[in-house]
């Protein structure tokens, strides 16, 4: 792969250590943790679900922006996200990590983590582009 390619759907790594040093400092946690956490950028699926609502059936299909591995200690952003939306993904998967070192993937539900990643990734998303 040539640089240049690599380049339109990579973080740049000064905006990259942004994203950390806001999510550690939030979090007050060091952000040395973050750094030994991969980043990857790939293409990632879709999420099929589908409910039955009353007497009708609803198929929902999302994107799946980015995922973090909590065993892998590995976040995942899709790499044919526009940028910006590539930083609020990666914002919001540093705050799955920050979760993580916290000890909430152990006692807390999912949904609530994700309100919460979500919350705090669009409040962290405008202190960034401040930043």
């Amino acid at each position: 792969m040539r640089v240049f390619e690599r380049q339109l759907y990579e973080i740049n790594p000064p905006d990259l250590e942004k994203v950390k040093d806001i999510v550690a400092k939030f979090y007050n946690i060091p952000k040395e943790f973050f750094d030994k956490i991969k980043v990857e950028y790939t293409k990632l699926p879709y999420l099929i679900e589908i409910r039955k609502v009353g007497n009708y059936v609803h198929l929902f299909i999302r994107k799946i922006l980015g995922i973090y591995d909590v065993l892998k200690k590995k976040i995942y952003i899709d790499k044919n996200l526009p940028y910006n939306l590539k930083i609020l993904t990666a914002i919001h998967e540093f705050v799955h990590a920050a979760q993580d070192y916290l000890g909430k993937f152990y006692r807390e539900s999912r949904e609530k983590m994700e309100k919460e990643a979500k919350k705090v990734a669009n409040f962290l998303f405008r202190i960034f582009r401040k930043y």
